[in-house]
């Protein structure tokens, strides 16, 4: 299998006759954790509550209320909670082939085809300091508004918004010209894909920091270095963290007991595993668990 495929997002986002979706993200323990992952969608994403860190092809931003941020096709990404602050965030995620016109005209040939080939691309962030941002969000929290009610017309509408958006970001430059010849940036890219491919498939085995270094040709001094400015973080802290994200899922979908979730997901000692699902998450195994199923909040540190 091509590495990339391993963590591209082939999630349908909406349907083949309305090819976007919007979701509401509401997280009031601090705990959110999306994996990185790419998808030829273009992601846009407006923090209305708490912070939020983002990290797009190795570059990370602490995310605060009001913030809106671009994230375009094939972009490597993650979102993770920031000092367990509960947030609300809405992502809008959709196919920018929605926007081409059959007719040839001049919007279509300056504007919109060199966004759908990468010739543009949108700058990442937008925050209260930018002159459009104003204009950006009130927009948004419109085609918010009109997905909530789907009133007749509703996606006619969005699509408008959608437009008017873009036109803001022409206006105020915050489209930027992207090289289209193969870059070293390119060639990184590839390679954190391969690692956390790599992590993403193995990580239930005992991996060592040598296995991941050898999957790029590397020495484990410089692939650690290297993961780290490409990830925010060492190759092994992204492994622990993602066995925990796999533990947290199998707490909720599966009747295996903590130490069978534990070997599962790649630890040897369960104490180190209780440990570090509770620094992470601010509970234990057990708690999450009884917490999710129940509905109970009471064990939430």
């Amino acid at each position: 299998m091509n590495p990339q495929k391993a963590i591209k997002d082939f999630t349908i986002h909406g349907t083949s006759e309305i090819p976007l979706h919007i979701y509401q993200q509401y997280d009031p323990f601090g705990t959110i954790s999306i994996p990185y992952h790419w998808h030829d969608e273009w992601e846009w994403i407006y923090v209305e509550k708490g912070f939020l860190i983002l990290t797009v092809d190795g570059e990370q931003t602490i995310a605060k209320e009001g913030d809106f941020f671009f994230i375009n096709s094939q972009e490597l990404h993650r979102l993770e909670a920031y000092d367990n602050i509960p947030s609300i965030h809405h992502a809008l995620v959709f196919s920018p082939e929605i926007l081409p016109f059959s007719y040839e005209d001049l919007c279509e040939s300056r504007y919109i085809r060199p966004l759908l080939n990468h010739q543009n691309i949108f700058l990442r962030h937008t925050d209260l300091s930018d002159p459009a941002h104003k204009e950006l969000a009130k927009l948004f929290l419109r085609l918010l508004e009109s997905y909530r009610k789907k009133e007749p017309g509703w996606y006619l509408e969005i699509k408008a918004y959608i437009y008017q958006m873009i036109f803001l970001c022409i206006r105020h430059n915050l489209l930027i010209s992207s090289n289209p010849s193969f870059s070293s940036t390119d060639q990184k890219k590839i390679k954190i894909k391969k690692a956390i491919s790599f992590i993403h498939k193995n990580y239930a085995l005992q991996i060592t920091l040598n296995d991941l270094a050898q999957c790029l040709n590397m020495n484990p001094q410089y692939f650690c270095r290297f993961f780290k400015n490409a990830a925010g973080k060492t190759p092994m802290e992204y492994l622990k963290e993602y066995r925990l994200r796999q533990a947290k899922r199998l707490l909720l979908e599966t009747g295996d007991s903590i130490l069978e979730i534990c070997m599962q997901v790649g630890f040897e000692s369960p104490s180190y595993f209780i440990q570090q699902f509770r620094f992470l998450y601010g509970m234990t195994p057990g708690e999450y668990r009884k917490q999710e199923r129940t509905g109970d909040s009471s064990n939430v540190v």
